[in-house]
């Protein structure tokens, strides 16, 4: 009886000894890119309904990990309408023609 005692001891010892694991833990903040390329000139694009002014193609735009609807209209048609999903810390192209 006097052993089982004293492992029910250490076995509760070692399972509260490892409650503070993750304390202390930073974890950074997760964020994804996309990049717009091609005829920006004219070219109105619009990030998940939210309008984003790109005029130069060297820009790079933060984004959120996750699946986004990418739409850019020139001239009032639509040239480019995609859903990307994107993972943390990835960066996409898209190409407007």
């Amino acid at each position: 009886m006097k052993n089982f005692k004293l492992k029910v001891i250490f076995l509760l010892a070692v399972l509260l000894s490892g409650c503070g694991f993750h304390e202390g833990v930073i974890e950074s903040e997760q964020r994804s890119f996309i990049k717009f390329t091609g005829a920006l000139s004219g070219a109105k694009v619009t990030v998940d309904g939210a309008v984003i002014n790109v005029s130069n193609d060297n820009t790079v735009y933060e984004i959120s990990p996750g699946k986004h609807n990418i739409q850019v209209r020139k001239n009032g048609a639509i040239k480019v309408n995609r859903n990307l999903l994107f993972g943390n810390g990835m960066t996409k192209e898209v190409k407007i023609p």
